[in-house]
């Protein structure tokens, strides 16, 4: 009996340490970061991501424990932010002390996400978009003559290296060759642009990338990259990403699937659920190995740091129809659908992990399957998709199943439903919110700003 029961152990084991969960799977030592096609390595190990972006500036030190504590109940082992180049940097006298304090204490952010069990993905920029003022680019490079930011040219690329080296050196014990939680950073983002200036700018920002010398994979997301970067996608369905970037030997990941953001004089922006959780459905079944929401806490713009101008008209709450709305409250029966949906993958990560891309799919008309099979003791899981408008029968292995349009389906071995999309099910418009500890009346402050907004970056 007890040579039997050895061996059960043993291989048990094995076939555990086979994948990586979660971040205290790697015990706070230090750990090597890589890729394949498949998925992100960690540690020699693959990993299913499952994440969310959390922005420590549109939240509180307060707030931070119970965010990450909610994410964890979601099924989620990462999260995702920018960093905000003026936040940190709001004046040229600064440029040598940055400061980390409150909002903008990334170390506790970013110690309180490993206490919480989560990996990072830390997205420093230094043009982060985010719907920030500035696209986080300081208003004080107006001032020095020849800026032309997000450009191979002087003196950006000094002031914005300089920024960038002395950032990654700030939070470099939270790197995973520390033992910490960050497993990927990103430079730039959405760079949307051709040419021979803009090939300038992309050679530069990847030999940038290899001298601030991070030992972990960087991204670029949906637009230029440069060769030594993985290239990811932005969208409301990444699934016909997918094929294209197995093809060049690199993991298919979904940096930010949108929940989108409020204006004023507008109704209310809500991604329905339904329509959510078939897009992650759909991005696993075909070979995706990393999906994050942006955003999964948008939280409030406070101050001057709002975008509320008169084009973009952007109101304080972020996001606020995301899977935690702007207070942090949890916004059903999003949360608790998707939730349901990671648990299920993070279940199944064996399998999806173990199943090799490029992965068969079997495509009809408006209805297509894919069974993951993994490796040998993995139990199959089974995605059915309709992607029709309309609801349909659909037939698979000798049963029946009634899809509505635009849904999703996952089976497990025996057929039975492990998850569905629930697209009829409705999102509520609008969100309770917390009393206000503070009843005083507020007095409306502005500020003038010379430098771009968000969706401009250029000085005049």
């Amino acid at each position: 009996m007890k040579r039997v029961f050895l061996i059960l152990l043993v291989s048990c084991t094995a076939l555990y340490a086979n994948i990586v969960k979660q971040y205290s799977d790697l015990g706070g030592a230090p750990y090597n970061v890589s890729y394949n096609s498949r998925s992100i390595l960690v540690g020699g190990r693959p990993v299913l991501l499952l994440s969310g972006s959390v922005h420590y500036t549109r939240s509180t030190p307060e707030m931070w424990p119970s965010i990450f504590a909610k994410a964890k109940a979601a099924g989620l082992n990462a999260i995702e932010s920018y960093v905000f180049w003026n936040y940190h940097v709001p004046n040229a006298s600064m440029q040598e002390t940055p400061d980390y304090s409150g909002r903008g204490n990334v170390t506790l952010f970013l110690q309180l996400a490993a206490e919480a069990d989560l990996f990072v993905i830390w997205r420093i920029g230094p043009y982060i978009c985010a719907e920030w003022p500035g696209g986080g680019l300081p208003d004080w490079l107006h001032t020095y003559p020849n800026m032309h930011p997000r450009t191979a040219t002087q003196p950006y690329q000094n002031i914005s290296a300089n920024w960038m080296r002395q950032h990654v050196e700030a939070v470099r014990p939270f790197f995973a060759e520390n033992g910490g939680p960050i497993i990927m950073t990103q430079i730039e983002n959405e760079l949307s642009c051709r040419g021979p200036t803009c090939d300038a700018y992309v050679a530069w920002l990847g030999e940038l990338a290899t001298k601030l010398n991070t030992n972990l994979p960087w991204i670029m997301c949906h637009g230029a990259h440069a060769n030594n970067t993985i290239e990811t996608c932005n969208g409301c369905d990444c699934t016909n990403f997918v094929s294209g970037l197995v093809m060049q030997g690199q993991p298919a990941m979904w940096t930010e699937d949108e929940q989108w953001f409020d204006r004023f004089s507008q109704g209310q922006s809500v991604r329905p659920t339904g329509d959510l959780g078939r897009g992650i459905a759909a991005f696993i079944a075909v070979g995706g190995s990393m999906h994050n929401f942006y955003m999964f806490h948008g939280g409030t713009m406070w101050g001057n740091w709002s975008t509320t101008v008169r084009r973009t008209r952007l109101t304080p709450s972020y996001a606020n129809t995301a899977n935690l709305a702007s207070d942090s409250i949890i916004y059903n029966p999003k949360f608790s659908t998707i939730s349901a949906l990671h648990h299920v993958l993070q279940d199944y990560a064996e399998t999806i992990l173990h199943t090799q891309v490029p992965i068969n799919v079997n495509f009809g008309d408006t209805v297509w399957n894919v069974t993951l099979l993994g490796s040998s003791g993995d139990p199959p899981l089974t995605f059915l998709l309709n992607d029709g408008t309309n609801a349909t029968s659909v037939a698979f292995q000798g049963k029946t199943f009634q899809m509505d349009g635009r849904s999703a389906l996952i089976l497990d071995k025996e057929l039975n439903v492990l998850w569905y999309s629930q697209p009829k099910e409705e999102d509520g418009v609008g969100q309770p919110y917390l009393d206000a500890l503070n009843g005083t009346v507020l007095q409306w402050q502005h500020w003038e700003s010379q430098g771009g907004s968000w969706y401009k970056s250029s000085f005049k």
